[in-house]
């Protein structure tokens, strides 16, 4: 399993809604992307111990505009 870093370069971007802290990107469940082909989601976790939040939040408008960045296996 794969994890992403959050963007940092943009300190607005996904911050855990439980402690404000940095997030992971995880990969998707299935029903991930059913959610996703109504309004685009990403799934992430809180790195901070602690906290353990988990979820989804939806996809910012400027990151729908970038071209998906794909892992070697052609998933997100």
């Amino acid at each position: 399993m794969k994890f992403q870093h959050a963007d940092l370069s943009r300190p607005h971007a996904y911050r855990c809604p439980s402690c404000g802290g940095l997030l992971w990107r995880q990969p998707r469940h299935l029903i991930d992307f059913v959610i996703s082909a109504f309004r685009p989601m990403w799934r992430f976790n809180c790195r901070f111990i602690a906290c353990q939040w988990q979820g989804r939040l939806p996809v910012l408008p400027e990151d729908l505009e970038q071209k998906p960045q794909f892992d070697r296996h052609g998933v997100l």
